[in-house]
């Protein structure tokens, strides 16, 4: 067989081929968690507290009496009823309305459904605390015993009891900002907030234990292929090598399906130990957004200083997020925030306070830009009131303070790969008509506004400072010329299996339909880590090429045999062929390759580790490398607003991205359409509304999500560069598609009624309130 001169010069990194998965999930074949069933499986069901902070009595007698019911659990049939991420699988102190205070078995799901709202439960309440002004007040009880209080100067501490969750202290010094506060002209001051925001993924959770042995299986939804061994060792006391987990298909995470599967990986195997039955445990909607994380709310208080021309020369923050009562996120979390809290902006002097304050609300967790849609929030509205008080272009003032080449960031480091954010938002402000557009519709009356908000971003690629973004990959020849692969990093609806079949086929030479990714194993595959951080191509790709690498380099070995190539003489792999270089009708297919391997002796099988370079960091300032390259973005919303309403129609979004290289363009844009929308909902209408520790929003009849009615027109323009830290030059888009877009949406809505914005969202009642305050400040 020989191979075309096409085929020798095509490769697959850079083109939008199918996803690998589409058709399983159009066509409805895909397995998801909740379609596993097993002769003998009995059902699982959790409940949970009505109270947001109280001690319990569960009385489970009427439950027990009924014909179904197997099984009711309470937090002393739990070897270990806190988890080891802090929160609880079971507990008779609940310090939200998401704790579990009980957990029920039944034969079938309507035995089960009787049997939950038999369990009768008497609570004792304790005192509550709601808000992030109540957790630091002088008087407020303490949540939690491991907080702390509050230093005159503002910072946590560590020998006084309070509220603050000291693990999550992140400061900044950069420079001396009290002398860059004298220096400045304009000096601006405000508070900014954001609300809890949930995730809503399409499919709510659900996990499977089945007792085999003295080995306990577990099926889930976890966006992280490895953790549900982890907690269901935990939570049975059992040895790690007694858990195996096996990925089902993901409906959907966003970052929200760690600690709430994980949980229910516990409890469920428990039920399963207690009875010897497989169990399995599906959340209703309900369910879901009682216990399930949300993201961070802020509360962010902002102060920068310009010169007399506008360069910014101090900036000073405090940003505190509302940590609910149990959090594992935010200590790592708030590296993130800390190193964006200033912004892509060139500042010399920084100071900022990074920390979360325990509550008795609801969990917040990882979420879809992790910290940088609210960071960008509270920042870039308050540049543009800098710009409102100055009298100047926010393009303008912009354009004077961006991050370039050779710049420094907030955290010291200095920006040494092409930094395109500056030509980015020049080919924005042009190509939207911005300054024509902002110019005319501020000038505006009537019912009816128009608005135009641009926003400016960097993000910070993979996880840099908060972690080691190490990853695995093992690559398997078999016989007949096709090849299995296997990573821990996940696919959870972000398109990873066809990206990672794209960077093998690249790396290896071996044609893509001959590569089968395989899912996660624990048995099968070592730990690489949590998906996250987008870091799965950027950095988890690495591990893939790696092997890929090594696997080309095992099979030209044996076609130099088989083709019996004289010295000097080359041969090349492309499209799952061996030829020789000068003379390709010389070649032998992979298939008679992996066959002589395989009858050789020879090793069918690599398995290769990535380690990033170290990055130095000093915690006790924030000055260090916080990442080893950093991807930029610009965004510019248009939008519609009806003063008599409220209501705001986002007309047109344009997002612009340096994504380094674009493994696969269409799943790239793809990933930003989906983000504008969700970035939609963080703007204008998702808020998980609270009163004293209560929800009130516990379906997504009133927790109002965007549709494809209210998609806007949609312009998405992707930047490539030249970058050496991530896989074949790969960056990240998956956060940074929805991180800008609420705020320049909220900038829009605040050019279009002239009324300050300093809370999100902006929901119909909110902005009626905005323009109420302002006629009537007109009239006084």
């Amino acid at each position: 067989m020989s191979v075309s001169s096409a085929d020798r010069k095509r490769g697959i990194v850079g083109r939008s081929v199918p996803r690998v998965d589409g058709r399983e999930k159009v066509t409805g074949a895909a397995a998801y968690a909740d379609d596993l069933r097993i002769p003998g499986m009995v059902y699982a069901g959790c409940l949970h507290s009505r109270s947001p902070h109280a001690t319990v009595e569960v009385d489970a007698s009427a439950a027990l009496s009924l014909e179904g019911t197997l099984a009711v659990l309470t937090e002393r049939d739990f070897p270990k009823p806190q988890s080891m991420y802090d929160w609880y699988y079971c507990t008779s102190h609940p310090r939200f309305v998401g704790d579990v205070v009980a957990v029920v078995a039944a034969r079938n799901p309507q035995a089960l459904a009787q049997a939950l709202s038999s369990v009768r439960v008497t609570y004792h309440g304790l005192p509550v605390v709601s808000t992030v002004e109540a957790a630091l007040a002088a008087d407020a009880p303490q949540v939690r015993e491991k907080g702390v209080g509050l230093l005159p100067d503002g910072t946590p501490d560590p020998n006084a009891p309070g509220n603050v969750f000291l693990d999550s202290y992140r400061p900044l010094r950069k420079g001396d900002v009290d002398k860059g506060f004298s220096r400045s002209r304009w000096v601006h001051e405000g508070v900014y907030r954001t609300g809890y925001v949930e995730h809503a993924y399409i499919e709510p959770e659900s996990v499977t234990a089945i007792p085999m042995g003295d080995t306990m299986v577990i099926r889930s939804c976890s966006q992280q292929g490895h953790m549900p061994q982890r907690f269901v060792a935990d939570c049975l006391q059992i040895p790690m090598a007694r858990v195996r987990a096996e990925q089902c298909v993901v409906g959907g995470s966003f970052g929200g399906k760690f600690e709430t599967v994980g949980l229910m990986c516990g409890r469920a195997a428990l039920v399963a130990k207690t009875l010897g039955l497989p169990c399995r445990m599906t959340y209703s909607r309900e369910d879901s957004l009682l216990e399930s994380p949300k993201r961070h709310p802020f509360t962010t208080r902002i102060r920068i200083g310009a010169s007399e021309d506008g360069r910014f020369l101090a900036y000073e923050a405090t940003q505190v997020e509302n940590a609910g009562a149990y959090n594992n996120q935010a200590p790592w979390m708030n590296i993130r925030a800390r190193a964006h809290s200033a912004g892509p902006y060139d500042i010399p002097n920084v100071r900022t306070d990074t920390y979360a304050v325990f509550t008795n609300n609801p969990v917040p967790g990882a979420f879809r830009g992790y910290s940088s849609p609210q960071v960008i929030f509270c920042n870039e509205m308050a540049v543009d009131e800098l710009a409102d008080k100055m009298g100047v272009s926010v393009i303008d003032l912009k354009r004077k303070n961006l991050l370039r080449q050779g710049s420094k960031t907030a955290t010291g480091q200095t920006l040494v790969h092409q930094t395109l954010l500056v030509d980015m938002m020049d080919d924005i402000v042009r190509e939207t008509d911005y300054r024509k557009k902002d110019a005319t519709w501020r000038s505006q009356a009537g019912r009816l506004r128009r608005g135009i908000g641009l926003v400016t971003s960097y993000r910070g690629v993979a996880l840099g400072g908060e972690g080691w973004d190490s990853s695995g990959a093992m690559l398997t020849a078999l016989p007949d010329g096709s090849f299995t692969l296997r990573a821990a990093l996940m696919e959870i609806g972000q398109g990873l299996r066809t990206v990672y079949t794209q960077i093998c086929s690249e790396a290896s030479g071996i044609a893509s339909q001959d590569i089968v990714i395989v899912d996660v194993d624990t048995s099968a595959i070592p730990d690489s880590g949590l998906t996250v951080a987008s870091r799965s191509t950027a950095q988890g790709g690495q591990s893939i090429r790696m092997a890929g690498e090594a696997m080309r380099g095992m099979l030209l070995d044996t076609a130099r045999e088989l083709l019996e190539v004289g010295e000097g003489e080359k041969v090349e792999l492309a499209n799952s062929v061996c030829y020789v270089a000068n003379d390709p009708s010389r070649s032998v297919t992979l298939a008679q390759v992996c066959e002589a391997r395989s009858y050789s002796g020879k090793p069918m099988a690599t398995y290769q580790w990535y380690r990033p370079r170290e990055l130095r960091n000093d915690d006790s300032t924030g000055q260090g490398e916080a990442f080893t390259t950093y991807a930029y973005g610009c965004c510019v919303a248009e939008v519609t607003v009806d003063t008599l309403t409220g209501k705001v129609r986002t007309n047109r979004v344009s997002s612009y991205h340096d994504v380094g290289k674009a493994i696969n363009p269409e799943l790239v844009r793809g990933q930003v359409c989906g983000g504008i929308l969700m970035g939609i909902g963080f703007g204008l209408t998702e808020e998980v509304r609270m009163d004293r520790g209560r929800m009130l929003d516990v379906n997504l009849d009133s927790y109002l999500v965007p549709t494809a009615a209210d998609a806007p027109h949609i312009d998405v323009r992707l930047y490539e560069c030249d970058d050496p830290e991530g896989t074949y030059g790969a960056k990240c888009i998956a956060e940074a598609a929805t991180e800008m877009v609420g705020t320049a949406v909220a900038l829009a809505v605040k050019h279009a009624i002239g009324c300050q914005v300093r809370q999100l969202p902006l929901t119909p009642q909110r902005i009626l309130g905005l323009l109420d305050k302002q006629e009537r400040g007109q009239h006084e």
